[in-house]
């Protein structure tokens, strides 16, 4: 069978992908004419990858239903296009998009988190706001951001929730007295296996204890609290975002799979769901075993145990 020239213009354009290239989907041409198309991730975590034909004659095997390919890290074959049987034109030309996570999954909002300071601490935390929100007060309700612990200098944060460390920026801390905003703080992102993204933000210089890839467990040292500088003082940001089904309020233009990247109020261990804003509310942090364990395999709590000297 004679290869289209809309088929190699596609394959040229994949050759022209960078070498190292974090997501990628090409083809192979096999027997029969058969193309096997192959998703590649290269990342540390899930990713969620949607295939478009732009033009498609002459083959079956592919059902354009727009859902995800969910791939793990490595290769995988996502779908053949075989010759439809009399057809005397072969055409395929597709583009791909992709996202960080699995869309097959949904999160828990209801999802228990421990608190991210030392147990034993009494914390005052509150909900933050967006720069909008903090400038026009009308709209600061409308506004909420993520939440805001009261820390002080040095104090160790942990891991809220087991995860995959996606993301580390250090010394990008900012610089000056009485910082009231500043769109370039260090910071951790850490994947949960519910398709969640918590960023942990405003770490010292240097005080950032994990790596890209790197699985953390609840109650895990990650870094140091900073933000020193800040006119409100040292204080922690914490910000959970999830891919939710879309509401009438999502714009279209932002949507993914029917679903909006959205801000989500994480459920804290011994408090619940915070949402005033202004002063904040304190409690006791505790970071009790079955919580730290609830998303541990057999394995992992054992030697959880025998690393804690539990039993």
């Amino acid at each position: 069978m004679k290869c289209n020239r809309l088929a190699l213009c596609a394959y040229c354009l994949l050759l022209a992908l960078p070498l190292g290239a974090q997501v990628n989907v090409r083809y192979e041409k096999k027997e029969k004419g058969v193309y096997e198309f192959i998703g590649e991730n290269n990342l540390n975590i899930p990713v969620s990858v949607f295939v478009r034909f732009t033009d498609l004659q002459g083959f079956t095997g592919y059902l354009p239903s727009g859902r995800p390919y969910v791939l793990n890290s490595g290769s995988k074959t996502l779908f053949r296009l075989t010759p439809r049987q009399g057809s005397n034109n072969y055409v395929f030309r597709y583009n791909y998009s992709w996202r960080k996570g699995d869309f097959t999954e949904k999160p828990d909002t209801a999802f228990v988190y421990l608190p991210p300071v030392r147990p034993g601490k009494t914390v005052v935390v509150q909900r933050g706001v967006t720069l909008k929100g903090f400038i026009d007060r009308k709209v600061e309700e409308k506004e909420k951001a993520g939440l805001s612990f009261h820390t002080e200098e040095g104090d160790t944060i942990y891991a809220m929730r087991k995860g995959v460390v996606t993301d580390v920026v250090d010394h990008k801390a900012s610089k000056g007295k009485d910082v009231i905003y500043n769109d370039t703080e260090n910071y951790v992102r850490i994947y949960h296996e519910d398709n969640t993204f918590m960023t942990y933000s405003l770490l010292q210089n240097d005080g950032i204890f994990v790596q890209p890839g790197e699985t953390v467990l609840p109650g895990q040292p990650i870094g140091l609290a900073g933000g020193t500088n800040y006119r409100s003082g040292s204080r922690l940001h914490v910000s959970l975002y999830g891919w939710l089904p879309a509401t009438e309020e999502d714009n279209i233009k932002d949507l993914v799979y029917h679903r909006a990247y959205r801000l989500i109020n994480p459920c804290l261990y011994g408090f619940g769901k915070v949402e005033v804003i202004k002063g904040g509310v304190s409690f006791p942090c505790e970071h009790p075993l079955d919580i730290i364990t609830q998303e541990m395999s057999k394995r992992e709590i054992k030697k959880y145990k025998k690393e804690h000297g539990l039993r």
